[in-house]
């Protein structure tokens, strides 16, 4: 009964045109608290009345990160932090003009990328795929990296449907993107096996009429060959291997050509 009181007494004053003190933000929005509010539906509302009434960024960050750390753990509190409509509140984050706290929620929404095939399609719904596609081209690393990150997840479970509006809405070109900036080692591994699932699932249901992968000359026709032929000769075995599986799989080499030439078209 105390922590219902609580709840209604902080969610009431959230709720109106009063301004919370630091400490009621921190405590509410932690240990049994925030998991109390998230069963209620009430976080996303409660939120944006603090965005807008909190200008220090740091109070925003340290709400955001428990919230995130919800959507963190076991699948069952993922599925909490969707009852609750926090999906709805991370494709603000997105938006917000903090780097950190864009980054941060990108960090939370790719563990849901990786998870159950209706939660991706509800991030597709609600646009959020799209943004993240959008913030792959951003300046700060940390921001456009997660943002791949949570691509290449989304088509971890190899779902035809959901990797054909992945590449719809241009996710190979910007996985690509990504592969030609200067990224470190584990984030180029990811954008690879993303690259490779959409290449396998174009292999099995996307051949047109003259028999090609069609998701094969997306990724062909954005440079995105022309990039991981370039990983043949990379210090990471396992790029290295990523790449080679690849084009062995999705494109002809020509062996019969001189020892400087190498012809790769797609295979078929």
């Amino acid at each position: 009964m105390i922590k219902i009181r609580f709840f209604q007494i902080v969610y009431g004053l959230c709720t109106t045109s009063q301004r919370l003190g630091r400490k009621q933000i921190l405590c509410l929005f932690s240990g049994d608290s925030l998991k109390y509010l998230s069963l209620t539906s009430s976080i996303p509302t409660i939120s944006k009345n603090i965005w807008c009434k909190w200008g220090d960024a740091t109070i925003v960050l340290i709400c955001v990160k428990n919230i995130c750390d919800l959507v963190l753990r076991e699948e069952s509190e993922i599925q909490v932090a969707i009852n609750a409509e926090m999906l709805n509140l991370f494709y603000e984050l997105l938006s917000h003009q903090d780097e950190t706290i864009v980054r941060t929620a990108c960090w939370a929404l790719s563990n849901i990328c990786a998870g159950l095939t209706k939660h991706i399609s509800i991030l597709i719904e609600l646009g959020t795929i799209d943004k993240l596609i959008e913030l792959i081209k951003a300046d700060e690393y940390g921001i456009l990296s997660k943002a791949g990150w949570c691509i290449s997840n989304a088509t971890a479970q190899k779902n035809a449907k959901i990797v054909e509006k992945i590449v719809s809405k241009k996710g190979i070109e910007a996985m690509c993107y990504l592969l030609k900036s200067k990224i470190k080692v584990k984030a180029a591994i990811i954008l690879l096996e993303g690259i490779k699932n959409c290449l396998g699932i174009g292999q099995q249901s996307f051949i047109n009429e003259e028999g090609f992968n069609e998701f094969a000359l997306i990724f062909e026709n954005c440079g995105g060959l022309d990039t991981i032929e370039k990983f043949y000769a990379h210090g990471d075995h396992l790029i290295y291997q990523l790449a080679e599986e690849i084009i062995e799989s999705y494109f002809l080499v020509d062996v019969n050509l001189d020892e400087d030439e190498v012809d790769i078209t797609q295979q078929f």
